[in-house]
């Protein structure tokens, strides 16, 4: 008699909060998202919060603590705008969305956000897609605190492709027939012409900037290693910056997608996509589920 309690009490005790068999979490029924969802995994591109909010996230004043986290959308300490493309997915098709994106995200944590999905329930075998936003930081100071070697591009791009792979494989040991897909960036410069960056956009349509061929070819670089990700994992690659072309951040305001330092667009953080820019990748993005 004892012994049949005990092994009730094991049991429930597995079932309501981790059990683990065969490398990965079970998760109960109902804790689990429903089936056909889609999970999004992305940097601040993705995430796109409140650039004040996010500023003051670590301060321990009450009233900013209040204002910072009482209302607005977050995951694991993480903000979330509640009109980023994954959100505007969910608006647009109706598709359950569970928002794993990040500020400062790199592709050499994909695999332990993957793994944080499963163990959550979001990942699972009735999973729609999986959208691996992930890549422009791999060249900065996140992706380098990480191990990322901008000045060896051959190193960044096996690294990058290997990482996308891994997480493809873990996604694909739970939720086989789910739909991967890995959208590539917004155009922040002209991608053709005179390749400026503009930072200072007060006057709607007086944008101003200068010439940026660095960041130019840092675009193109994330690109390819996206596009060779995509390929070596058999994966769904979105081609977002020549789409984007004419939206970039010297346009005018009515068709800038991407916002400057000093912009009177309606956007979160500067120089990331305006509230247009991420819809254009919600778009992007269900019309390639």
């Amino acid at each position: 008699m004892r012994f049949s309690r005990l092994s009730k009490a094991i049991a429930a005790a597995c079932l309501s909060v981790v059990c683990f068999g065969a490398g990965s979490a079970v998760v109960t029924t109902a804790d689990a998202a429903p089936n056909g969802n889609l999970v999004a995994f992305g940097d601040s591109y993705t995430s796109n919060p409140d650039e004040l909010r996010n500023t003051l996230k670590n301060v321990q004043i009450p009233d900013i603590q209040h204002f910072v986290w009482g209302t607005y959308p977050s995951r694991d300490g993480c903000l979330q705008a509640p009109n980023n493309w994954p959100r505007q997915v969910q608006r647009l098709s109706g598709i359950p969305v569970a928002d794993y994106s990040c500020t400062a995200e790199s592709s050499h944590v994909l695999t332990d956000k993957v793994n944080l999905a499963i163990r959550n329930g979001d990942i699972h075998p009735g999973t729609r897609a999986v959208v691996f936003a992930v890549g422009i930081n791999d060249y900065g100071p996140y992706g380098i605190g990480r191990g990322a070697t901008p000045f060896d591009q051959n190193k960044m791009r096996a690294d990058f492709v290997r990482n996308v792979v891994s997480a493809t494989n873990r996604v694909r040991s739970v939720a086989p027939n789910a739909k991967i897909l890995l959208p590539g960036m917004l155009a922040v410069t002209e991608p053709y012409g005179v390749q400026s960056l503009c930072f200072l956009n007060a006057i709607p349509n007086l944008a101003l900037g200068f010439p940026f061929p660095l960041l130019q070819h840092v675009e193109n670089l994330n690109r390819d290693n996206q596009r060779a990700a995509a390929a070596a994992a058999r994966i769904t690659y979105i081609e977002n910056k020549d789409p984007s072309a004419g939206h970039n951040t010297c346009v005018p305001a009515d068709t800038r997608w991407v916002a400057g330092i000093v912009d009177t667009t309606n956007h979160n953080m500067s120089l990331h996509p305006t509230e247009a820019g991420s819809r254009f990748m919600a778009e992007q993005v269900i019309r390639h589920l």
